[in-house]
């Protein structure tokens, strides 16, 4: 399976919240490097995470984090999607490992 959750993550959430969140942690003052074109900084004061985000994503783009991510992305970002591939993936495995003890 790997470390990335291979062909069980969703690439398609995971690649949206590194969108959203380019300077990396939010929650530890990332907002706080994150320069507009012209260099300056773009925040004086701490947004709010959805002012944050919305500099990076579209509406379509927040809505599909929100409705797909509840977690990190170290915990398969919360999504039903990634977990219920990981667990058919072990299934998968177990039938083959059965099946090969099987024949022995």
């Amino acid at each position: 399976m790997g470390g990335n959750g291979g062909e069980y993550r969703d690439h398609e959430l995971a690649e949206l919240a590194e969108k959203g969140n380019p300077y990396g942690n939010y929650r530890g003052y990332a907002w706080k490097e994150a320069v507009g074109a012209d260099g300056k900084p773009l925040f004086k004061e701490a947004p709010s995470y959805d002012e944050y985000r919305a500099l990076f994503l579209t509406a379509k783009e927040i809505e599909i984090l929100s409705k797909g991510i509840s977690d990190q992305g170290y915990h398969y970002y919360g999504s039903a999607k990634m977990m219920a591939g990981i667990g058919k993936g072990f299934a998968e495995s177990m039938i083959e490992l059965r099946k090969a003890s099987a024949t022995k």
